[in-house]
């Protein structure tokens, strides 16, 4: 089974790159902080985006990996102060955003080329449509793993004391992108990595 044989490629791929992402999160605890008391931010069109979308960004080019060019920087936290939310968000809820958008950390999703493995199934079962989006269900429980080459998402869905949760570790890669993204979806531009454990339902 091919999944088998590039499970310790894909294993050194997480490590690598939370090892990296890490220590660029607790000098973004450094940088964003100076730049704000700084006040060095501005709004400007977004060097990503060519829809004409308008975003707060740093102005200092050399911690543009710290901002967010889909929505800006500073939208998230309740505080009263745009500097808060700019520490908020940029340190703590999106920490180094622009990561995704750097050649090699991140990827732009070929949907010829997603290949996916599950309890519901896999790509080579020619399964109906309805089945691989219940990948992305929240009502569902199961485990998948998606990838496209070297980049490799693993999802799992899984009840604890009554209460249903999902874990997902890897790049932003799900079993339905075999059918193309959506206009809407900003992963589109690139599919950066992710990790998360939520809970979600009873």
């Amino acid at each position: 089974m091919k999944e088998i044989l590039l499970a310790p490629l894909f294993a050194l791929s997480y490590v690598g790159f939370l090892a990296m992402r890490t220590i660029l999160i607790l000098l973004g605890w450094i940088v964003v902080p100076l730049a704000v008391l700084c006040r060095a931010y501005e709004v400007r069109p977004s060097r990503i985006y060519s829809d004409g979308r308008m975003v707060r960004a740093f102005t200092w080019k050399y911690i543009w990996l710290w901002g967010n060019e889909e929505e800006g920087i500073g939208w998230y936290g309740d505080y009263d102060s745009l500097a808060m939310k700019i520490i908020y968000s940029e340190c703590f809820r999106n920490p180094v955003n622009n990561l995704r958008y750097v050649p090699f950390f991140s990827l732009k999703i070929d949907p010829e080329r997603v290949k996916f493995v599950g309890s519901l199934g896999s790509h080579k079962d020619n399964l109906e449509r309805h089945i691989v989006e219940k990948y992305d269900s929240d009502d569902e429980v199961f485990w998948s793993l998606t990838y496209q080459g070297l980049y490799s998402n693993i999802r799992v869905h899984f009840m604890f004391r009554n209460v249903r949760y999902r874990f997902w570790l890897g790049w932003k890669i799900y079993p339905e992108d075999i059918y193309g993204l959506p206009s809407w979806d900003h992963r589109r531009a690139t599919a950066g990595f992710a990790t998360q454990l939520k809970k979600i339902g009873e």
